[in-house]
């Protein structure tokens, strides 16, 4: 027995154990990075790609921990191996903050990354919110055509493409498309749409499936008159569709047309010609 006041051999503590735990998680985290790619390549030889990234941390990760749990086992019989793994420890949890730190500011980077996506949609959709809108359509008569007024209310200056369409139920007699450039205060578009011109797709070679083509007939048909002002560019020149994932907003304004016709089988006479009520 050791004498009065001698000391007491050192405890090898809780580094033995600590160092035992971090080379078992080693060889896990390193054991299962090698088992994944070999499955994966066994199940796609496109990942023969990985081999140069997955064994790359596995293996060394798995050497690591074995060595950890070598230089654990050693801690406990030997002061040196005991001071060896206390530093090895210390460097592992400076590497895991390290590590942490990394992973911690590229989530934060990414966070903003979608934080500044969702203010460019909201700044985009404010933008497609605010674009010009049509009031009703207006509709005047002539003896040989009829004519489409359309106010753009104040909005976004830019360039737009505006659609007129007259429908016969699902035929389209007509449709005019082109690109206005509005700036400033309201615009006003007018279009003038002759009969003959309206009714042309009835004599052609072959007829459109509406009652005004029937040919040595008389037809009372309702006409649907659809605007169209859809947003191209803005005054920067910068393309709608390009800065957002959704189409160039679109204002639509649209009457019902009630017209009496007969069908002499050249030409089609129009008797009867009234705008529906809003």
């Amino acid at each position: 027995m050791p004498g009065d006041g001698a000391p007491s051999p050192a405890r090898p503590g809780w580094i033995p154990l600590l160092s035992l735990l971090a080379g078992s998680g080693l060889v896990a985290t390193g054991a299962a990075l090698v088992v994944a790619y070999i499955r994966a390549t066994l199940a796609d030889l496109s990942m023969l790609f990985w081999g140069l990234v997955l064994p790359g941390i596995g293996v060394p990760l798995l050497a690591l921990g074995i060595g950890m749990l070598l230089l654990a086992r050693q801690a406990r019989r030997s002061p040196p191996a005991l001071r060896i793994a206390k530093h090895v420890l210390w460097a592992l949890a400076i590497v895991a903050c390290l590590l942490a730190l990394a992973g911690h500011l590229r989530w934060r980077q990414q966070q903003a990354g979608l934080a500044e996506s969702n203010r460019q949609l909201q700044s985009d959709a404010a933008r497609a919110r605010s674009a010009r809108q049509l009031q009703p359509l207006t509709l005047g008569l002539e003896p040989d055509a009829m004519l489409v007024q359309a106010q753009a209310l104040p909005g976004l200056d830019g360039d737009y493409r505006w659609t007129l369409q007259v429908a016969d139920g699902g035929t389209i007699l007509f449709q005019v498309s082109r690109t206005l450039s509005l700036r400033g205060a309201s615009a006003v578009i007018d279009e003038r749409i002759a009969f003959a011109e309206l009714f042309r797709g009835c004599f052609a070679p072959a007829p459109l499936p509406s009652y005004a083509c029937v040919a040595h007939a008389g037809s009372d048909n309702l006409l649907d008159v659809r605007g169209q002002l859809q947003w191209l560019t803005d005054r920067s020149g910068v393309v709608a569709a390009s800065r957002a994932r959704t189409p160039p907003p679109a204002a639509i304004a649209s009457r019902r047309l009630r017209i009496e016709t007969f069908n002499t089988g050249n030409s089609i006479q129009v008797r009867q010609v009234a705008a529906e009520p809003r």
